[in-house]
């Protein structure tokens, strides 16, 4: 049929590796749940007196410290867990904060059209044109290193894209009936946007939400990287990766292991959300 999409997989086998996919990333997710949860052996920020070997490097990974310790002698393993809980929770909020922005924008420049939706969606582009790591790191620096910042930050550039996506959703919802008769019965236009559009496409924009976790853990990881974003002694996975780049060939773990945690729970969201996405905008076609 002309226009129609070929695989190059049946569609037991797509199903198949999809399933493998989703599987692994929950089995990843399970595993780094655990890891977070775990108490941590010690200090995080407690500089061990026997942390350090008598030359004053970290020490390897060993039964007393399974990730090593860091260039202060502290715990590696201590603080990748504690990291772990603050890159999740800024990855969250900030996710959160972005979809909030993004979808109320969109939404109103969906339903309202005209002027309003025209100089809504050109800000949007306007945004889109800048490199956000590059906007991010301008706006920590002028902002400066904090938690708080940092939320306002990722919320500031990474809205964009929930913006157009609620966009199109919206304006696809304005064209069916059921909207035009709630304006002709004088429904005012905010109960048609909070009890009838949002409700409908609701779906996708939880898929933005988790998929933007995923941005947003990241881009965390890259402002504390450059030295933007939490401040030490605080650890992140970003920061950690930071203080170990100058020792990475004489202790490697020290960017080996929050480098893979970062790693292992971005893929493992990435799976899970993009079969999500997939399903959600299956049953958004067959509901049409």
């Amino acid at each position: 049929m002309i226009g129609s999409t070929v695989s190059l997989l049946p569609d037991d086998a797509r199903t198949f590796w999809t399933r493998r996919r989703v599987f692994w990333g929950c089995i990843v997710l399970v595993l780094l749940a655990l890891f977070l949860w775990a108490p941590t052996p010690y200090n995080p920020n407690t500089q061990l007196t026997s942390g350090l070997s008598v030359d004053g490097l970290p020490l390897a990974p060993s039964w007393a410290h399974p990730f090593g310790t860091d260039t202060l002698g502290r715990d590696e393993l201590s603080r990748a867990i504690v990291g772990g809980h603050l890159s999740l929770i800024i990855g969250f909020v900030g996710s959160l904060v972005a979809t909030t922005i993004g979808t109320t924008i969109g939404l109103a420049a969906g339903y309202l059209q005209g002027w309003v939706g025209s100089v809504l969606m050109r800000f949007t582009d306007v945004m889109m044109a800048f490199p956000y790591l590059l906007l991010a790191a301008a706006l920590q620096a002028v902002l400066g290193p904090g938690i708080g910042n940092l939320f306002i930050v990722i919320g500031a550039v990474t809205w964009v894209n929930a913006a157009r996506v609620v966009n199109g959703l919206t304006l696809s919802e304005t064209r069916r009936d059921y909207v035009s008769s709630l304006a002709a019965l004088g429904v005012p236009r905010w109960r048609i946007l909070a009890r009838h559009i949002l409700p409908n496409i609701s779906t996708p924009v939880v898929i933005l939400f988790t998929t933007g976790i995923c941005y947003t853990i990241l881009l965390e990881a890259t402002l504390s990287f450059l030295g933007l974003g939490v401040e030490p002694p605080t650890a992140t996975w970003g920061n950690m990766i930071r203080e170990g780049q100058s020792y990475f060939q004489s202790a490697p773990w020290l960017v080996l292991a929050p480098g893979l945690l970062l790693i292992a729970t971005v893929t493992a969201l990435s799976l899970l959300s993009d079969r999500a996405t997939d399903r959600s905008f299956r049953l958004m076609e067959s509901n049409r």
